[in-house]
């Protein structure tokens, strides 16, 4: 499993307290990436989560390296799409899944998501709209050349799911 933008590697510490994967939490920025690393080893994970310091766009990964891929929350920030999408496929073992997008969960209330969209919507400013253009990130999916997916747009969120 790798993903994009661990930040403080909240997110792989959580998957890691549902599942016996192996997780390879990938950060760009250094001084964040050295948190994940403190918390990563504070909560008693180094032999499940490796934090590696590395850009999506060249995934310091080798082809067929991954069984599951997750990148939620960081579309929106990838400079070139198409080429990430290319890197992730590239990297996902055959019979690999990965799974792109963001959103905030099918268990929450309706109440709930109004607020966190309109949170994220403020935070992100025009960078929001990523995650509410199933068409365009279609046509980025296509543009990489990768056939095999399907697009999830419902209360969870906008997503693609990639298989190899």
């Amino acid at each position: 499993m790798c993903r994009y933008r661990c930040g403080t590697a909240i997110f792989a510490i959580e998957l890691s307290r549902h599942t016996n994967l192996k997780i390879y939490a990938l950060e760009k920025e250094k001084a964040i990436y050295e948190v994940a690393c403190m918390n990563i080893e504070k909560e008693g994970l180094v032999d499940r989560i490796i934090p590696v310091l590395g850009d999506a766009h060249e995934l310091p990964f080798e082809n067929e390296f991954a069984d599951f891929i997750i990148s939620r929350g960081s579309y929106h920030c990838w400079r070139d799409k198409v080429r990430v999408f290319k890197e992730i496929y590239r990297v996902l073992k055959r019979d690999g899944i990965a799974l792109v997008g963001g959103g905030f969960g099918r268990y929450v209330t309706d109440e709930e998501l109004r607020r966190m969209k309109s949170l994220r919507d403020r935070s992100l400013g025009e960078d929001a709209k990523a995650y509410s253009s199933p068409d365009k990130l279609r046509e980025v999916i296509y543009k990489a050349n990768i056939s095999n997916f399907h697009i999830i747009y419902d209360k969870s969120g906008l997503w693609a799911e990639i298989r190899k």
